[in-house]
């Protein structure tokens, strides 16, 4: 997906995903994470749509609606969960450069940080859904 967005990004589709950035990055520096987390999964999502693959879109969406809840039920506590805006402005930077190598890699190295986060852990007892979302 990231191969092909670098080799076909527009200007729209750019100024998209800059703005979506910046909004993650305020929204984050204000201490609103839940929003941030959102704005987050909402980028993953934005670059499946930029690359035009309506499979991978459905599927991105799919599978961030439920990342929170992973995070929450294995997410390494002394970590942030938050994606890094570093990290999504160097996947931008190697799309609009066309450098899909470059692209690739910050995509990968961005995935294997997030995916640091989640620690399974050995549980002597089942997981309390309401008890993890503070219900």
């Amino acid at each position: 997906m990231i191969e092909r967005l670098a080799e076909s990004i527009d200007a729209d589709q750019l100024r998209t995903l800059r703005e979506l950035m910046k909004q993650e990055r305020d929204t984050y520096r204000a201490g609103d994470m839940r929003t941030g987390i959102k704005l987050s999964t909402d980028f993953h999502v934005q670059l499946a749509q930029c690359a035009g693959n309506t499979v991978l879109t459905e599927f991105l969406q799919q599978l961030v609606a439920r990342t929170p809840l992973i995070f929450l039920a294995h997410g390494d506590p002394g970590k942030s969960v938050s994606c890094s805006d570093q990290e999504h402005a160097n996947i931008i930077a190697a799309v609009i450069a066309g450098d899909t190598e470059r692209a690739v890699k910050a995509m990968r190295a961005h995935l294997d940080h997030l995916e640091s986060h989640v620690v399974p852990a050995e549980r002597t007892k089942p997981l309390d859904l309401a008890q993890l979302l503070g219900l």
